[in-house]
């Protein structure tokens, strides 16, 4: 990739005046130097995102709540409609962070999209949302699929409430 960048820097300043290409051979290094390293690490964002899309389709195909809400046939979009990654190095140690929205269709016609939030150890959170509307679905994070919880719409914050229903019978007087 640097020999690249240098090569067609190089012929953009081959025709300049003598000034210019001096200024150009002593800049080419540092230019073909930033756009490989910065072609490099494109590249391996390419290929975090899709270890992370492959890793969050088993699980989003494999969630017993999905499938009852979209049906036994899920299909998950393989390019994202959103996608964020960040990375942060404090004292020697690394972290990144990956956000993607993609988008989620059942074979019984209803779409939705699935927000997924992974590290640099995997996914970390699964969450889908259906465009009807009804309760967005935690996806379970176990190879073997699992149920996913269900939860109000508008829930950001993991708590689920629980709670049992018991007719009671009384007898007036």
């Amino acid at each position: 990739m640097k020999e690249e960048v240098t090569g067609g820097l190089n012929q953009v300043f081959k025709d300049a005046p003598f000034p210019v290409r001096m200024l150009g051979s002593m800049i080419t290094p540092l230019i073909s130097s930033a756009m490989s390293t910065m072609a490099e690490t494109m590249q391996q964002q390419q290929a975090s995102m899709q270890q992370v899309l492959s890793q969050a389709n088993r699980y989003i195909l494999n969630d017993v709540a999905v499938q009852q809400t979209f049906g036994s046939a899920v299909q998950v979009s393989s390019s994202p409609f959103s996608q964020s990654s960040s990375s942060t190095s404090i004292n020697g140690q690394t972290s990144t962070r990956i956000e993607l929205g993609v988008a989620v269709q059942g074979s019984n016609g209803l779409t939705g999209v699935a927000q997924i939030t992974a590290n640099e150890q995997g996914v970390q959170r699964i969450v889908v949302q259906p465009n009807n509307g009804g309760r967005s679905i935690s996806v379970s994070l176990t190879d073997g699929g699992g149920g996913g919880r269900f939860s109000r719409a508008s829930d950001d914050d993991d708590n689920v409430i629980e709670a049992e229903i018991v007719d009671k019978k009384v007898d007036k007087w």
